[in-house]
């Protein structure tokens, strides 16, 4: 539920707003006390609901945080129109590069964004520093931290405010992936791996809230891609669950820049600080080189392959190979007494849940 302002609070996020009556984005629940203190100072309000709480772009698990989808449903009239938007109740729980990227193509070259938020939150989030993780990907979309701001006290709970404002449009342009981008991924992958891209395996990935990606475009042309699909795990014996990275891809003409502000970098870092702290994948060499030397990865170990031709072309003598039933509930009793088996086996490592 959207805090109600009382008036020092909403003296202390005036003095960051443009001077009325400029127009200005409301993005909360409930937030009609809100647009009438504002209208009362001379600004022009338009109100969205910042995310729909039925609408995620990462489903919550036993062991997962669900994120909220970002949709501000705002006409292209809009385009560059709001001096200033006002987050309220800003969280671990709303996607910051669906919110940021919209606020980029929305508010004027001198807006401001605003970021109100809970001091604590019903649940720990994943990522003890996700506010400061917001922030810096708020910045790859254009929007540099202004001179830190008071936390505020609203009804007696603490907020924090962050402000945030307009500063030089970014080399490369980072987006959350939506399903009508698979059109230039598809393009890209091509390219990159020499083969195409099936709209089926691309869902099988992405879609229904299987995993989620950042992309990266320079003058409207998609150059990078990173991926990760949700995986089950148990990590030392206790339930939680990873990012398996997958579809890295960077065009031929933009490998060159391997630096911290390049596609790949900031494709793989804002990832992280999405979805992470946990994740695993296969990088070449060369990426995981520089990965190491940024601090988004390090080596947890080596994969082999091991092959051995069998003694006997036959079967062993009174060994038996059958199908196993996905309906016989004496299959499925054993099946579960090998996992379990396996999985205790395990419990001072990371098993992936079958």
């Amino acid at each position: 539920m959207t805090a109600r302002p009382d008036p020092d609070t909403s003296a202390i996020l005036a003095r960051r707003l443009p001077a009325a009556p400029a127009q200005l984005l409301l993005l909360g629940d409930q937030t009609e006390a809100w647009v009438a203190g504002l209208e009362a100072r001379g600004y022009q309000v338009i109100s969205r609901r910042c995310c729909d709480p039925q609408d995620f772009s990462q489903n919550p698990s036993a062991t997962r945080q669900g994120i909220c989808q970002v949709n501000l449903d705002l006409p292209e009239t809009a385009a560059g129109s709001f001096g200033a938007a006002l987050v309220l109740d800003f969280s671990p729980q709303v996607h910051p590069l669906a919110l940021f990227d919209q606020l980029a193509a929305v508010l004027a070259d001198d807006g401001v964004v605003l970021l109100l938020g809970r001091q604590s939150g019903r649940k720990p989030p994943r990522l003890a520093h996700w506010l400061d993780y917001a922030v810096a990907i708020a910045a790859r979309c254009g929007f540099a931290a202004g001179e830190p701001v008071d936390d505020v006290s609203v009804g007696g709970e603490a907020f924090f405010v962050r402000a945030l404002h307009r500063a030089a449009a970014p080399r490369w342009h980072i987006s959350h992936v939506r399903p009508e981008n698979f059109a230039e991924i598809a393009t890209l992958f091509q390219e990159v791996f020499g083969h195409p891209l099936s709209r089926e395996l691309w869902e099988w990935k992405y879609a229904y809230g299987h995993g989620n990606a950042v992309a990266a475009s320079r003058q409207g042309e998609l150059v990078a891609h990173y991926g990760g699909m949700y995986r089950d795990v148990l990590r030392c014996g206790e339930p939680d669950w990873v990012f398996q990275i997958c579809d890295v891809m960077v065009h031929a003409k933009e490998r060159g820049v391997l630096t911290r502000q390049g596609p790949f970098l900031l494709t793989a870092a804002t990832s992280a600080e999405i979805y992470g702290p946990l994740g695993f994948g296969f990088p070449n060499a060369r990426a995981m080189r520089v990965a190491e030397k940024m601090g988004l990865y390090s080596e947890a170990g080596q994969m082999a392959e091991v092959r051995w031709e069998p003694a006997s072309p036959r079967a062993r003598l009174r060994s038996r190979v059958r199908s196993l039933a996905s309906g016989s509930a004496p299959d499925r009793a054993m099946v579960d007494s090998l996992w379990a088996a396996m999985a205790h086996d395990l419990r001072g490592g990371v098993v992936g849940v079958r």
